[in-house]
C-alpha cells in the first residue's frame, strides 16, 4: 500500500515529538511490505536525515533563514501537492492541520490527533492562534483520524463531535532509542 506523508510538521518542527513520531512510523511501515513516503521538498526536520532515501523525499536545511517560514510553506504545498498527486498514493496520512489543496483522486485522508490543548486550555495561547480551528477543519474533512490515546478520542468527541466510527486510537511506542536513555543514567 502506498501511503504518502506531507510536508507540514517538518516545516515546523526542527526537533520535536509530532515530526519524529512520523520519522518512527514511516520505516516500519516499509518493514512491514507497505510503500510509505514523506514528501517534504524543502524542511528544516532533523530527524528526516536519519531516514533511508525509499522512505523519504526533500532537501534540509540547518535552519529556515530568517522570515522565510512562511514562503517554504507556500512553496512546499505547491511543489509536494504535484508530487504527491503523480504517484497516486492509496492513503494521503496529514502530517499537521492544514488541509491540502489536493484533488485526492479516490485516496482517503488520515489525520493523527495527539491532544486537544488548544480546544481545553487556549488561554494558555495567544489570541491570534487559530489551530483549534485548523484541526477542526482537518478532523471534519479527514476520511478517518487516529488518536494517540483513549483521552484525546474522548476529548474530541465531546469538543468536536466526531463519530466514534471515524476515529481510531493506536498508543504510542517507544523507540529503538529510548533504550539507551538508562545507559545515559548510569554515565552520569
Amino acid at each position: 500500500m502506498k501511503i504518502a506523508y506531507d510536508h507540514q510538521i517538518f516545516c515546523i518542527e526542527r526537533f520535536g515529538g509530532i515530526s519524529h513520531y512520523f520519522t518512527e512510523l514511516t520505516p516500519r511501515l516499509a518493514a512491514l511490505g507497505h510503500n510509505p513516503k514523506i514528501f517534504a521538498p524543502f524542511h528544516q526536520n532533523h530527524y528526516l536525515a536519519q531516514l533511508p532515501p525509499t522512505v523519504y523525499s526533500g532537501h534540509g536545511f540547518n535552519r529556515f533563514p530568517n522570515k522565510t517560514s512562511r514562503i517554504a510553506t507556500h512553496v512546499n504545498r505547491a511543489v509536494s501537492n504535484g508530487i504527491i498527486q503523480r504517484w497516486q498514493p492509496d492513503i494521503l496520512h496529514l502530517t499537521y492541520y492544514d488541509w491540502p489543496n489536493l484533488v485526492r483522486k479516490g485516496a482517503p485522508t488520515i489525520v493523527t490527533v495527539h491532544d486537544m490543548n488548544h480546544e481545553l486550555q487556549p488561554h494558555l495561547f495567544g489570541r491570534f492562534e487559530r489551530l483549534a480551528e485548523r484541526k477542526a477543519a482537518a478532523v471534519r474533512n479527514a476520511d478517518h483520524v487516529i488518536c494517540i490515546s483513549q483521552n484525546t478520542k474522548k476529548d474530541m468527541m465531546e469538543i468536536l463531535g466526531t463519530p466514534e466510527t471515524k476515529i481510531s486510537v493506536v498508543h504510542h511506542g517507544v523507540c529503538e532509542t529510548a533504550f539507551a536513555y538508562p545507559t545515559i543514567i548510569d554515565q552520569l
